[in-house]
């Protein structure tokens, strides 16, 4: 995928997957549709670091100065939302949006800051997406069912196949990959792991 025509600065990802922002050395910043692959905004400008919140602001920075562009039109068509400038010759080298709040991380030369950018986090969570509040009890008792273990016997796998198949099968492999059913369904929602087991075999007539 060639986003630009030249050395890639930053990118960052949108939090409903299908959007994508790129920063190049050409001086351009794209905003592009990971579903299409293409370019659905081209805006003027150099940023070495980029951040989305979780409501779709984009944070965009170089050298001292910040740039937050909003899509407040629902069209995917960014503008200009907000702009901040830190002390002269602080650069900034990271930004990053702080989830459930309004606040912009900004780690720079001399240490880091924090600026207010309204309507930039998520107010309504939901506490079985995530919850911000968790205690360590409450991660450890979630942590602990989406853990399972599969042992499966070599002979008693080739055994089953055998039954079902015709042909002469000689056991090869076992390969065991976890698959969270309901978040392929609908990304935004998390659930148990299943323990998806593909048992490799050799067959000939």
């Amino acid at each position: 995928m060639l986003t630009h025509h030249g050395p890639v600065s930053a990118l960052s990802f949108h939090s409903n997957g299908h959007l994508m922002a790129t920063a190049g050395t050409d001086k351009k910043i794209k905003i592009w549709d990971l579903r299409k692959f293409e370019v659905l905004q081209t805006l003027p400008g150099h940023a070495k670091t980029l951040d989305f919140s979780q409501k779709g602001l984009l944070a965009t920075s170089t050298g001292s100065f910040v740039q937050i562009l909003g899509d407040f039109s629902g069209s995917q068509n960014y503008s200009r939302y907000m702009t901040h400038s830190i002390a002269k010759g602080y650069q900034i080298q990271k930004v990053m949006f702080r989830p459930y709040e309004d606040v912009l991380g900004l780690g720079h030369s001399m240490g880091w800051s924090s600026i207010l950018i309204p309507g930039s986090g998520e107010p309504n969570f939901d506490s079985w997406v995530a919850n911000p509040f968790e205690t360590p009890k409450q991660r450890r008792e979630k942590e602990v069912p989406n853990t399972r273990s599969v042992f499966v016997h070599k002979d008693e796998a080739a055994s089953e196949v055998s039954e079902m198949s015709p042909f002469s099968c000689i056991f090869t492999d076992i390969v065991v990959y976890p698959f969270n059913f309901a978040s392929f369904c609908k990304p935004n929602m998390i659930s148990d792991v299943t323990m998806l087991l593909f048992v490799h075999f050799q067959c000939s007539y």
